[in-house]
């Protein structure tokens, strides 16, 4: 395999952020062919360009490489289309890869027996002479069996994307990378007066807001897997994340508020180990917006909740955003009626679960 073949990789994401996802890849210049499905989008890339995708995506969850496709309607279909494919290319000999399994609405309804056959294919492939003690890492190897059609998959990730360690310090209810970088990318671009969050916790938002503003790419301390693909080239891949590790763009001013003393010097700390810049106070948010400038982008996650106990700080939250007319307001709100509550109209711009509740992102574009 050159760098010249082209490989159909699919990341995954939070059901709802499929567009967003798609906005995001569209500006990777090593995206190829982007096409949205259920549950995120499938691109083209080069081998090479896996590094880009996957480490320059900050909203995908997972990614992994489709490597083959056939109908079985039974285990012997099912064996035949298994050896078929060319795991010599994605798995190490002797290795004996993680093989997951999911089946809807098909003949082959048993996962387990689909992995115990799955598994027996790849070894017979895979197997060195002699009895083998210990096996080479390999990446994980995904099958679903939905209507009787067999997808193959190679991870390309490994551990979840949102999983990168780049929070030293996590508050009391963290949203995930993954779900911040989506609403500060459905937001749009950065003002050049900034961006505050009046709800700031522990400083994902901004985290995502300073990171998405300024690029560069942050590799894991444990790696991806498509370091474990043979062929790997370690030291090309080690030059060129040297190179774009960088960051190309400017901070933009970062503003943030929250009542805990101890939410904000979490914040301090994520945004500090990220080299960002952010004047954080503890204070609440209509203390904290009269230090905020004109024209600033309100970018926040307001408390979850029954409306009867969210009451007050809705209501005041809604005036001052009557206050404040020239604040360009992007919410996350757990339940249309909090919408309501401060004086939004209209649906969301996107919808989506955070932490197993339905929220949506609602705008009230500054005057």
């Amino acid at each position: 395999m050159t760098d010249s073949t082209r490989l159909k990789l699919f990341l995954s994401v939070c059901p709802g952020l499929e567009s967003v996802l798609m906005a995001e890849l569209a500006s990777l210049s090593a995206a190829e062919r982007i096409h949205e499905v259920q549950g995120g989008c499938e691109v083209r890339v080069s081998r090479t360009g896996v590094w880009d995708v996957v480490l320059g995506s900050r909203i995908a969850e997972s990614s992994r490489v489709r490597i083959g496709a056939f109908r079985a309607r039974d285990f012997s279909g099912l064996a035949k289309g298994i050896a078929k494919l060319p795991w010599a290319a994605w798995l190490p000999r002797g290795s004996k890869p993680e093989v997951r399994v999911a089946c809807k609405k098909s003949k082959l309804w048993h996962s387990g027996a689909v992995q115990e056959r799955v598994e027996n294919q790849i070894w017979e492939r895979l197997s060195l002479p002699g009895k083998a003690t210990t096996h080479p890492p390999a990446a994980r190897v995904y099958v679903r069996v939905d209507h009787d059609k067999v997808q193959v998959s190679i991870d390309a990730s490994g551990d979840l994307l949102h999983r990168r360690g780049e929070r030293t310090s996590v508050g009391r209810a963290p949203m995930r990378e993954t779900l911040a970088a989506a609403v500060v990318r459905a937001s749009g671009s950065a003002p050049e007066v900034g961006v505050w969050d009046a709800f700031c916790g522990s400083g994902t938002l901004l985290l995502e807001s300073g990171r998405v503003a300024t690029g560069g790419l942050t590799a894991r301390a444990e790696g991806y897997a498509f370091e474990l693909w043979p062929g790997h080239d370690a030291e090309a891949y080690a030059a060129w994340l040297s190179e774009n590790a960088e960051k190309t763009g400017a901070q933009p001013v970062l503003f943030g508020s929250d009542r805990e003393d101890k939410e904000i010097a979490a914040a301090k700390d994520n945004l500090a180990a990220a080299g960002l810049e952010a004047d954080l106070r503890s204070a609440d948010f209509a203390e904290a917006a009269k230090a905020i400038p004109r024209g600033v982008k309100l970018v926040s996650n307001l408390p979850y909740g029954r409306r009867s106990e969210l009451g007050g700080t809705l209501k005041r939250f809604g005036l001052l955003l009557r206050q404040r007319r020239d604040i360009d307001a992007w919410l996350l709100l757990g339940h249309a009626s909090h919408a309501q509550a401060i004086g939004l109209r209209g649906k969301p711009v996107v919808s989506f679960l955070n932490g197993g509740i339905r929220v949506g992102l609602y705008h009230r574009p500054g005057a």
